[in-house]
């Protein structure tokens, strides 16, 4: 029963043609749940940029996700039957705030996600029920809201979080500066007056770039900073590949020895052998035979520990024929999507070093979020925030998948625990990974009406990981379709934009 829930053809469909398009396109922090802080940009006024980096291909990006609409009533063998008069959009509305999308038109019914303040939705019909002091709104493709709204002729939000053209990210990035001074307003910034230490390591989202007396300044949501103490961050060009015919043979990319900017590639597969080329970092090849220690790529024979491999595992057991599911090897820091037993797409990430070492398992994703704050635990040896950390996605309390777009050491350990992405990588892999977002859904929850994408993260000290949190639950049920609470139980979810992380 739990994998009749898995996606309809349709939605399977569309997200495929979302991870197609985008990757044709082209300090990790492990965090709890989220504490209050100043709400974020709203659907509806979305702060605009610059566009960040030429990136021609982007622009190829024509694709919107218009999944068949579904409204999952799993419990409707306890439930009244719910009737939509029109399967097909009857119209267009705004709302007003934050929402919560319920898989019922009822209050307590299961949480599927989040819908972000402002952001405009097709309605399928309403219903009168009790719990609203309105009739709900049946959206989209799926699911019922109680929300104040009002109707416009705006087309719907698209998928956030949003991306300006020919841009790697959703906004403009910046590292402050250790000695950089804060200001409350744009005029004590341009005379530098009242300025105060921002207590902690800071990486910023720019809300406004201003100009006074010659000088550039930004405006965050921490104040204003002089635009010389804010160094830019515009995101990796590094992204992985798709698959057209799997991994019949390993893939591998290059990396370089720490200091180095090229792997040496030999005529023969020994140490002294004549170099016959070099490839630069991250360089992307099919491996052709492997011997002696080391790989052969078209262009000859290189060290094997300069390149990181992807090779075809088999699945966890329980996996499904066609069903989304992602490896991760924390030895070789590479990650490979399947669809059943089919590889089709592989790159490279980022995981914990040092003593934030990633934990190995067999999860699955239970929360999207389109941006998230970040900020350091307490007791972390240093104190930092990360403004936006955009495409994250959840697999374990405190760990998750999401965009890195402070470094490009990709292939290597840099995080404090969760998995970095390139940006590439990250925004493909949450378009078409489960539970499906949809446009203007701030958040989406992953539970047994809607399963996330299931994620096994391996070692070479634990290649065979056992299934834990919800996943467990789900494959350890027999028939009975499993309740799993809400991942933001307790809290307002998606009303703040932070959370806390170990540094």
């Amino acid at each position: 029963m739990v994998r009749q829930l898995l996606w309809n053809e349709a939605m399977v469909k569309t997200q495929r043609v979302w991870l197609v398009a985008l990757v044709s396109m082209v300090g990790c922090s492990r965090w709890a749940e989220p504490t209050p802080s100043p709400a974020p940009p709203t659907a509806a006024n979305p702060m605009t940029v610059e566009p960040l980096v030429e990136a021609p291909l982007l622009s190829q990006l024509r694709t919107k996700v218009e999944a068949e609409p579904t409204i999952d009533l799993e419990a409707e063998a306890e439930a009244e039957a719910v009737e939509i008069e029109a399967q097909a959009p009857i119209g267009t509305v705004v709302l007003e705030r934050y929402s919560t999308v319920r898989g019922e038109p009822r209050l307590g019914a299961p949480e599927l996600g989040l819908l972000a303040a402002g952001a405009r939705v097709e309605i399928l019909g309403r219903v009168e029920a009790e719990g609203c002091a309105r009739p709900w709104l049946a959206i989209a493709p799926r699911g019922f809201v109680c929300a104040r709204n009002k109707p416009t002729t705006k087309p719907a939000t698209g998928m956030l979080p949003i991306v300006p053209a020919g841009a790697r990210v959703p906004g403009v990035y910046g590292s402050v500066a250790k000695e950089a001074l804060v200001y409350a307003s744009l005029d004590e910034a341009a005379l530098g007056l009242n300025g105060r230490s921002p207590g902690r390591s800071l990486t910023v989202r720019s809300q406004r770039l201003a100009s006074r007396q010659g000088r550039s300044f930004w405006k965050t949501r921490h104040g204003w900073f002089a635009a010389q103490d804010v160094r830019r961050f515009r995101g990796s060009s590094f992204h992985g590949e798709l698959l057209g015919e799997g991994l019949v043979q390993p893939m591998v990319w290059t990396l370089p020895a720490p200091k180095l900017h090229t792997v040496s590639v030999r005529q023969a597969p020994e140490a002294d052998a004549t170099v016959v080329a070099q490839l630069g970092p991250r360089k992307a090849r099919v491996v052709l035979e492997q011997r002696d220690g080391f790989v052969r790529v078209d262009e000859g024979w290189i060290l094997r520990s300069r390149v990181r491999m992807a090779e075809a595992t088999e699945a966890p057991d329980g996996i499904e024929s066609g069903e989304r599911w992602i490896d991760i090897d924390l030895q070789e820091q590479v990650l490979v999507a399947y669809e059943g037993d089919t590889p089709i797409y592989a790159t490279m990430i980022s995981s914990g070093r040092g003593s934030h070492r990633t934990p190995t398992g067999v999860y699955r994703i239970s929360r999207k979020v389109a941006e998230r704050t970040m900020n350091s635990m307490a007791d972390s040896s240093t104190s930092y925030s990360v403004d936006k950390v955009p495409w994250t996605a959840y697999f374990a309390t405190g760990y998750a998948l999401h965009a890195a777009f402070w470094h490009n050491g990709f292939g290597r350990r840099r995080s404090h625990g969760c998995v970095n992405l390139a940006p590439h990588d990250a925004r493909a892999l949450y378009q078409w990974m489960t539970p499906a977002a949809a446009p203007g859904w701030a958040e989406v929850y992953g539970n047994a009406g809607q399963p996330g994408a299931v994620v096994r993260l391996r070692s070479k000290r634990d290649p065979n990981p056992a299934w834990k949190g919800y996943a467990k639950d789900l494959r350890d049920a027999v028939g009975e379709p499993v309740q799993v609470a809400s991942a933001t139980a307790g809290v307002a979810p998606g009303r703040g934009a932070s959370s806390v992380s170990r540094g």
